[in-house]
C-alpha cells in the first residue's frame, strides 16, 4: 500500500528536554519505528512543549515534490518532546497502522487552547482550522482515493451529493458508483500515467439509485515514483445537463418545425431563421439574418409591421393574425402569425418570436368551399322553386283527380242502380216465363252491377280519406273492434270464431279506423279455403311509442312475391271467380294508416294463414 502522508523533519521547542515524562492527555502510539508518536487522547490543552507544523494550500508544490497537489487538505502534525517524527492529530480517527506517518482525514475543528505555543504557531493553527472549514463548506465534492480506487476521505459536499454517510462511503471502491465502468478505467489509466484529468464527465449512482452527472478533475500524488493517492474534485452538473437537453430538444423542435419560426429585435431586424422559414419563404438563414423583417411584407402592408412592433413593445401577444407575405420568388402566400414578446433576465422586452404558418392551401380550400356553398345555395333556391312548382302542379292534379274520381263515381252510381233495379224487376216479374239462360244473364247483370257499385263506393272512400282533414284523438280500440264484429253476421258464430284480447288505446281518426278494421276482419273471414270455418285472433302489442293492432287468420296465406303489391290500388292475389273483391280494400287500409301517422303491413308463410297489422301512435 502506498504511504498516505509524509512526515516533516522534527522541530523542537526551545527549552524542551530530550526525554521528559509524557505530557498529560498524550499517549504513545506503536513501537519500533513508530515509537514516540503521540496523539491527543482528549480535548485537554496541548502540551506546551509540542510544536504544530502543517501543510495547507489549495494549489501548491511542496519543496521536495514537483507534482502539483491540486486541492490539498491540511494535515495538522504534532511533534512530541521525545521523538524526531510528527503525527497528524485527529480525535475522530483511529491511530495509523505501523509505518504510516499521517492520517489522510482532515483534522477536527479544535479550539486553540491558551498557551498552546508561540504566536506564529497559533497563527498557523488558526489558518489550518480556517482551511478545514473552507474545505467542508465548498460546494464541490472532494475525495482522496488510493491506487485501486478505494475512497480514503471525502468532504461533506460529496457525501451529501451522493447520499452516503461517511461510514458508508469511506472504504468503498469508486468503481461501485460509476455507471459506465469504462469512464472509471479511463480516469485510473490517466492518473497512473501521471496525467491530470480535467472536466471528465461521468454518471454516478447515488445511494437511493438515482443518477448524478458530474464533471471530474483529478490529480495523482506521487512520492519517489510511487503513487500515494488521487485528489479528486467533482461538481454536480445534473440539472445543467437536463437544462441543456431541454434546450437542445427545443432547438430541434424549432429547427425542424414545418412552421417558420423567426426571432427579431424591436427594430424588426431578423435574429434567427429556422428550416421551416427557409421552406416557406425560400430564403436561407444567411440571406435573412441581420435584415429587416419587412423583407417579407408586400409594399401595401408595411404599416402592419409598425403596428405589430408597437404592440410588442407594450408586451402584447398577437395570436393567429391572418395576413399575406411575399416569398423570395415574389409569390404571395397566406400566413397565420403568432407573435410573442421576448424578455431578458430583468424582464425587459428585447425582441419577439414569430411563428408563421402557411395557410395558402387552407385559404384556397375555404374559398372553394365558400364557392361550393354559394352554388349549393343557388341550386337549393332553384330546387325549392321547382319543388314548389311541382308541388303546386301535383296538388292541382290531385285535386282534379279527386274531383274527377268523385264525379265519375257519383255519376256512375245512377246508371248502375238503374241496371240493378231493372234486372231485379225482370227477374221478379218475368222470371218464370224466361228461358233459363235469360234468367242467368239477368242474374249476372245484377251481380256485376252490385260489384261495380261496391267498387265505386270504395273509390269514393279512398278519395275521401286522401283529401279529408283527419282529427286525430284517443280511440278506444277494444270497444271499436267489438262493435264492428257484432254488426256483421258473417263474423259471428257459428259462421266464424273471432277471439278478441284486451286491446290498448291508440291515437287515430275513429271513422277511418272503423273502415280499416272492417276491411281487415272482412278479409280474415273471407279468404279461407272452402269448408273451413274462419278462426280469427285480434290483439295489440307495444312497439316503443306505438301500438300495433294485429289480425291473425287461418286463411289461404299470401306468398312472398305478392306482399309488396298487396296494398296497391286494384291489386288482387286470387281470381274473381274464387274470392270476391275489387283490390281497393287493403289500399284503403294503408292509406288511412298513413294519414293517421302510422303504417300497415302483413306477415305470412304463404300457406298457414296471414297476420295483417296496423301500427299507430300510442295514446298517453
Amino acid at each position: 500500500m502506498p504511504r498516505r502522508g509524509r512526515v516533516k523533519a522534527p522541530v523542537r521547542t526551545p527549552g524542551c528536554a530530550k526525554k521528559p515524562a509524557e505530557a498529560p492527555g498524550v499517549s504513545p502510539i506503536g513501537g519500533g519505528s513508530d515509537a514516540g508518536y503521540s496523539k491527543l487522547a482528549s480535548s485537554e490543552p496541548f502540551p506546551s512543549c509540542l510544536l504544530v507544523a502543517f501543510t495547507m494550500s489549495l494549489d501548491f508544490h511542496e519543496p521536495d515534490r514537483t507534482q502539483p497537489l491540486g486541492l490539498s487538505v491540511p494535515a495538522l502534525k504534532l511533534l512530541s518532546r521525545d521523538s524526531d517524527a510528527a503525527a497528524v492529530v485527529n480525535s475522530s480517527d483511529p491511530a495509523p497502522a505501523a509505518g504510516v506517518e499521517s492520517w489522510p482525514q482532515p483534522p477536527p475543528m479544535l479550539a486553540i487552547p491558551e498557551g498552546a505555543g508561540r504566536p506564529e504557531e497559533v497563527s498557523l493553527r488558526r489558518r489550518e482550522l480556517e482551511l478545514r472549514a473552507l474545505v467542508e463548506t465548498l460546494p464541490y465534492g472532494l475525495h482522496w482515493a488510493d491506487a485501486e480506487g478505494t475512497i480514503l476521505w471525502a468532504n461533506r459536499a460529496e457525501l451529501d451529493m451522493l447520499g452516503y454517510s461517511e461510514a458508508e462511503y469511506v472504504g468503498r471502491s469508486s468503481r461501485d458508483v460509476f455507471i459506465e465502468p469504462q469512464v472509471f478505467e479511463s480516469i485510473v489509466d490517466r492518473l497512473s500515467r501521471r496525467e491530470a484529468v480535467r472536466d471528465q464527465e461521468a454518471r454516478l449512482r447515488c445511494r437511493d439509485g438515482s443518477v448524478k452527472t458530474v464533471l471530474f478533475d483529478a490529480t495523482g500524488l506521487w512520492e519517489d515514483g510511487r503513487f500515494l493517492h488521487s485528489q479528486c474534485v467533482m461538481r454536480d452538473v445534473t440539472e445543467q445537463r437536463r437544462a441543456e437537453e431541454l434546450v437542445r430538444h427545443a432547438a430541434a423542435i424549432v429547427e425542424w418545425s414545418d412552421d417558420a419560426i423567426v426571432s427579431k429585435n424591436l427594430d424588426g431586424i431578423i435574429r434567427s431563421w429556422n428550416r421551416g422559414a427557409e421552406r416557406i419563404f425560400g430564403y436561407s438563414a444567411q440571406e435573412t439574418i441581420g435584415r429587416p423583417i419587412t423583407l417579407l411584407l408586400p409594399p401595401e402592408r408595411l404599416e402592419e409591421e409598425t403596428r405589430i412592433l408597437a404592440r410588442l413593445r407594450r408586451g402584447e401577444r398577437i395570436d393567429h393574425l391572418e395576413t399575406v407575405r411575399v416569398k423570395k420568388d415574389g409569390t404571395r402566400i397566406d400566413v397565420s402569425l403568432t407573435i410573442s414578446p421576448v424578455k431578458d433576465a430583468t424582464g425587459r422586452i428585447v425582441g419577439a418570436s414569430k411563428i408563421a404558418r402557411d395557410i395558402t392551401d387552407r385559404k384556397r380550400s375555404e374559398a372553394a368551399l365558400e364557392e361550393t356553398r354559394r352554388q349549393l345555395a343557388r341550386a337549393n333556391e332553384e330546387l325549392e322553386a321547382r319543388v314548389a312548382e311541382r308541388t303546386a302542379s301535383l296538388r292541382e292534379a290531385i285535386a282534379q283527380m279527386e274531383e274527377f274520381s268523385y264525379t265519375v263515381s257519383h255519376d256512375l252510381r245512377a246508371p248502375l242502380r238503374g241496371m240493378l233495379g231493372y234486372s231485379q224487376a225482370l227477374l221478379e216479374d218475368y222470371g218464370p216465363s224466361l228461358k233459363p239462360e235469360m234468367r242467368l244473364w239477368l242474374k249476372r247483370i245484377a251481380e256485376n252491377a252490385q260489384r261495380l257499385d261496391k267498387m265505386v263506393t270504395d273509390i269514393l272512400t279512398f278519395s275521401r280519406i286522401g283529401r279529408a282533414e283527419l282529427q286525430v284523438e284517443r280511440v278506444h280500440l277494444d270497444r271499436l273492434v267489438r262493435d264492428i264484429v257484432t254488426q256483421y253476421p258473417g263474423m259471428l258464430p257459428p259462421r266464424a270464431f273471432i277471439e278478441i284480447e284486451p286491446l290498448l288505446d291508440v291515437r287515430g281518426h275513429e271513422p277511418s279506423l272503423i273502415q280499416v278494421v272492417s276491411n281487415l276482419l272482412n278479409n280474415a273471414v273471407k279468404f279461407v279455403r272452402p269448408g273451413v270455418r274462419p278462426v280469427v285472433r285480434v290483439w295489440t302489442e307495444t312497439h316503443g311509442e306505438s301500438v300495433r293492432l294485429l289480425v291473425r287468420d287461418n286463411g289461404i296465406g299470401i306468398r312472398a312475391e305478392y306482399r309488396d303489391r298487396l296494398f296497391r290500388m286494384f291489386e288482387r292475389v286470387h281470381p274473381d271467380l274464387e274470392y270476391e273483391g275489387n283490390g281497393v280494400g287493403l289500399a284503403i287500409v294503408r292509406k288511412a294508416a298513413n294519414r293517421m301517422g302510422g303504417e300497415a303491413g302483413v306477415e305470412s308463410d304463404g300457406e298457414n294463414g296471414s297476420t295483417f297489422w296496423v301500427q299507430l301512435p300510442r295514446a298517453d
